[in-house]
């Protein structure tokens, strides 16, 4: 054939490249001693042979499709593609980067496509393949301390290196070929449920063409008989048109981390198992003690009942918070709506008033830190205990409005009712003046607990404004 004279002679006796001649059709019309002694059974005749049989299926219309482009834009340069070509005598491929490039000398002899190739990193056996490629090439990627496999764009497994071999449980033969469908994997999530083939990394990459990273998974190895914990990255390696064609994975062993959170969280659940148990036995105790007030309470006159009684309410405020603490999974605060909504119909049941006291509430949902809600509790005790004692001896009708108002990481509080206010004598700022009161010394010690800061109108009616910084932890606590 004398257009094979212009292909000089180094490339047709490479002991490294392959130099496969077709013609526009992909019809092999010759072939140099390395691709026949790699790829053909002595004797294998290569006429009207087309080079596509060689390739694996899955890319033969890749293969034609730039054999077209080759003929069609020949001025072009040399066109690249990646093929895997199946080795005599085995099961396995070789992967191979080919330049493949239109010649003709001009005359009416038809026209021809060189295809130049070598093999890319080692996928065959090192005895088959070992002395074509760069050695150095191979120990680098075998000594990665990361896992990487590189697959085909169905994700069958063409290279392994030793770190994934050791995560995996699995040797370089017993990985090859593999894709993320077969049966001999068993991977999960992070929660131990099945991990779908169709959901794993190399599956998602080659399907959303994109890198998917960081992707944990636990994977059976079968060598050590349990799960490692790996974290997982896939990225693809698309063509000019946008296709697949290899996914390099990676992945590191993530296991000592693993069960170090596991630790955390049985440690975690078996805190929150002890301080639930801990709200729970402090509602009962207090529950107790409020029982043995109300028992004492049926031994005296009545002009003393409302002392005791006013103790039981506090002892209440407090007894429910535990309580809304232990029924809910966050066992440091409190929704201090739902909490205020329970509190305030509880203490007005308990006053026994023969008026008609109207309470109006204006509330928000928020979370409230258990040592600020407890003494927010107990304020408000005292002040609808002192609204139902003192307010309402002049009128038929009672109204009481509790406003609140969460901004800025600050809660305001407003309470009014329509009593009389204060006499002359007395002032709300100053506790010694208003003699023996213990629950109004008792709303300033709230006040003052809360860091709140008040403004109080007496004069003709009782209004109190206090605002105070919500806080993550309590005051006189690490909570």
């Amino acid at each position: 054939m004398p257009l094979l004279s212009g292909i000089p002679g180094w490339i047709k006796h490479s002991k490294t490249l392959y130099l496969v001649v077709t013609n526009t059709k992909g019809d092999i019309l010759f072939c140099n001693d390395h691709y026949a002694q790699t790829f053909l059974f002595p004797g294998d005749s290569i006429s009207g042979v087309n080079f596509s049989t060689f390739i694996s299926s899955g890319e033969v219309e890749e293969y034609k499709e730039l054999l077209t482009e080759c003929v069609q834009d020949y001025s072009s340069g040399p066109l690249q593609i990646i093929n895997k070509i199946k080795i005599r005598d085995t099961d396995r491929f070789n992967s191979v980067k080919w330049e493949c490039s239109l010649y003709s000398d001009g005359s009416d002899e038809e026209l021809i496509v060189i295809h130049i190739g070598h093999n890319v990193v080692a996928v065959e056996k090192e005895s088959i393949s070992e002395e074509h490629f760069d050695k150095s090439l191979n120990f680098l990627f075998d000594d990665l301390q990361i896992g990487v496999v590189v697959q085909d764009e169905k994700s069958a497994i063409l290279l392994s290196n030793n770190k994934a071999e050791e995560l995996l449980g699995l040797t370089k033969d017993q990985l090859y070929g593999r894709t993320v469908h077969d049966d001999g994997w068993k991977i999960i999530k992070s929660d131990e449920s099945a991990f779908p083939a169709d959901e794993l990394p190399a599956a998602r990459a080659i399907s959303e063409k994109s890198h998917i990273k960081n992707v944990i998974m636990g994977v059976y190895n079968p060598k050590i008989k349990h799960y490692v914990w790996l974290q997982v990255d896939a990225n693809p390696l698309l063509d000019k048109k946008g296709r697949v064609l290899r996914v390099a994975t990676t992945f590191i062993d993530i296991s000592p981390r693993k069960d170090q959170e596991e630790v955390l969280k049985d440690a975690l659940k078996e805190k929150t198992t002890l301080l639930a148990e801990i709200h729970h036995r402090v509602k009962n105790n207090l529950a107790i003690v409020s029982g043995l007030l109300e028992l004492q309470s049926m031994e005296v006159d009545p002009e003393h009942k409302l002392p005791l009684q006013r103790s039981i309410n506090r002892i209440h405020s407090i007894a429910m918070v535990h309580e809304l603490m232990y029924e809910t999974e966050r066992l440091s605060s409190v929704n201090i709506k739902h909490y205020l909504d329970q509190l305030i119909p509880a203490i007005k049941r308990t006053m026994q008033s023969k008026k008609q006291v109207e309470i109006n509430l204006d509330l928000e949902e928020h979370q409230l830190n258990i040592n600020q809600a407890i003494p927010l509790g107990l304020l408000f005790n005292e002040l609808l205990t002192n609204s139902f004692k003192y307010a309402f001896l002049k009128t038929f009708d009672g109204k009481i409005d509790i406003l609140m108002e969460v901004a800025d990481k600050r809660i305001t509080f407003s309470y009014k009712d329509n009593g009389p206010g204060f006499s002359k004598e007395q002032d709300f700022s100053n506790t010694p003046s208003l003699g023996l009161s213990l629950g109004l010394s008792l709303i300033h010690a709230q006040l003052g607990q809360l860091h709140a800061k008040y403004e109080v109108e007496t004069n003709g009616k009782f209004e109190l404004k206090f605002e105070f910084d919500i806080s993550e932890r309590g005051p006189h606590s690490n909570m």
